[in-house]
């Protein structure tokens, strides 16, 4: 991104896909998950926007990833 200077963001998002083997749930959203309290919170999210029990701009309001916290991240690795 910083060399082809690409302004590229990514926004929030959460699809439900119906398998002939079970659910799935693809999530974007900002969380680090690093142990199993955090992977169930995960889980129940996921359940309550299925249900429609809420919504990743209300859980997240006005939340976006860019380019800057991008490179801002980059700089921290180093």
């Amino acid at each position: 991104m910083q060399a082809e200077e690409i302004d590229l963001w990514i926004s929030l998002l959460w699809k439900w896909v119906r398998l002939n083997w079970a659910m799935s749930v693809s999530l974007i959203v900002p969380l680090k998950v690093r142990n199993e309290a955090r992977l169930g919170q995960v889980a129940t999210m996921a359940k309550r926007l299925s249900l429609e029990h809420m919504t990743l701009q209300y859980k997240f309001p006005k939340y976006r990833y860019d380019k800057m916290d991008w490179l801002r991240e980059q700089g921290a690795d180093r």
